[in-house]
């Protein structure tokens, strides 16, 4: 029987078993949480100030956004000093190798209060391979519009 640990039980077929006391395993989990979360920022700070080299050991080859392949995603605005928040982060499965997260990704346009920001919901799918984690599918949609203020 095929077992899946989500971040609320366990799930053993139809069943969720919700996990009340801190097992091994569930030790196991938050330091997988971390280790994804820790991921999520490298790969979005590298993203935000340009750095190609760190962006692509975080992103698999066949990665696809809202079902654009990668190659055809260009960045148009490299930010100096990339300002962004992740917030509500949660690892929402594990399935061996695989892992689906889901944020809330904010980026600022400057640093300063009041600054202009996009905010978008964000549920991404990541595979375990030799080379670490790897994010190889995402999703996204805008939770308040473009330009809004803080």
């Amino acid at each position: 029987m095929s077992r899946i640990i989500s971040r609320r039980g366990v799930l053993f077929g139809l069943v969720t078993v919700p996990l009340l006391a801190r097992t091994p395993s569930e030790e196991a989990g938050r330091a997988l949480e971390r280790e994804l979360e820790s991921a999520v920022h490298a790969r979005t700070s590298a993203w935000c100030s340009g750095d190609l080299e760190t962006h692509a050991r975080y992103t698999a080859d066949c990665f696809s956004w809202n079902g654009i392949p990668e190659r055809q995603i260009k960045r148009t605005e490299v930010l100096d000093t990339p300002a962004f928040d992740i917030d509500r982060f949660e690892v929402v499965s594990v399935y061996s190798n695989v892992a689906v997260l889901r944020y809330v990704y904010t980026e600022y346009l400057s640093q300063e209060e009041g600054s202009p920001f996009d905010r978008q919901r964000v549920q991404e799918v990541w595979i375990h391979d030799a080379g670490g984690w790897k994010t190889m599918a995402a999703e996204s949609f805008e939770v308040v519009g473009r330009c809004g203020k803080a």
